[in-house]
């Protein structure tokens, strides 16, 4: 299927950050004895999706701004049109207890000169289905 070059970036993103999940979710289920390394484990995966899509998706639109779900902002561009919204794993609650309702998801805003976002594209990645 063919998609706009925003979403083509968008998709591909989330495809290599989520690729290692389902075998990192595999490997949750076997931590659920002890639930502080689980939550350990499910941390760090985080960490390394967040890395991933900020990477990929800098690499392609290195002028565009990034805010992540947890408050942490990558300013490229102080005046940027667009930026990215990331919620690297919505559900890490559930990814930490072996339960398989995550996703992965990123919405690409515009940035209108009143400062209001407009949603142009977003694209939601469930990763164990």
């Amino acid at each position: 299927m063919r998609y706009s070059a925003n979403l083509n970036i968008i998709i591909k993103a989330i495809e290599r950050a989520a690729g290692s999940m389902p075998r990192d979710f595999i490997e949750l289920e076997n931590l659920q004895s002890n639930p502080a390394s689980a939550a350990k484990f499910s941390k760090a995966c985080y960490n390394k999706v967040k890395q991933t899509l900020a990477e990929d998706l800098l690499k392609f639109r290195p002028d565009y701004n990034i805010f992540f779900s947890d408050g942490q902002k990558i300013i490229n561009n102080e005046n940027a049109e667009y930026c990215y919204t990331i919620f690297p794993i919505d559900g890490l609650g559930n990814l930490s207890r072996a339960d398989p309702h995550f996703t992965v998801a990123i919405a690409l805003e515009q940035i209108n000169a009143s400062g209001k976002k407009e949603q142009i594209c977003a694209a939601i990645n469930n990763v164990v289905a």
